[in-house]
């Protein structure tokens, strides 16, 4: 039987979703890092919370530095942090430059840089 627990590292993991996937990798048996822009510690010693921007550069380095540290491996990345900006689509020109930089730097780069 093995014995060696794995480990999960979940983005966007403060609501919904991400929350829901923590849950659901403990029950499982799994140690997790859960990551957000603002997440709450956790009681739960196999649970290891690292705020911060996924989109920002050195964010991911430091998540997976910390998981490594605390846990010693990782096992699983689950890529869940996503944002939406809500305007009217009858009028691109609402959308600004940050707006944008805003989405892909979550919903692509992120996704992208954390597993190279």
């Amino acid at each position: 039987m093995n014995t060696v627990q794995k480990v999960a590292i979940v983005t966007g993991a403060s609501r919904g979703i991400g929350a829901a996937l923590v849950a659901a990798y403990r029950e499982l048996g799994y140690a997790v890092t859960a990551t957000a822009r603002s997440v709450d510690e956790s009681s739960d010693p196999s649970v290891l919370t690292v705020s911060g921007d996924v989109s920002e550069p050195g964010v991911g380095a430091r998540i997976v530095d910390a998981t490594l540290t605390r846990f010693g491996r990782v096992d699983t990345l689950v890529n869940n942090a996503g944002v939406f900006v809500s305007k009217p689509f009858t009028d691109f020109t609402d959308f600004t430059d940050k707006d944008y930089d805003l989405v892909t730097g979550v919903n692509l780069t992120a996704a992208i840089t954390a597993v190279i």
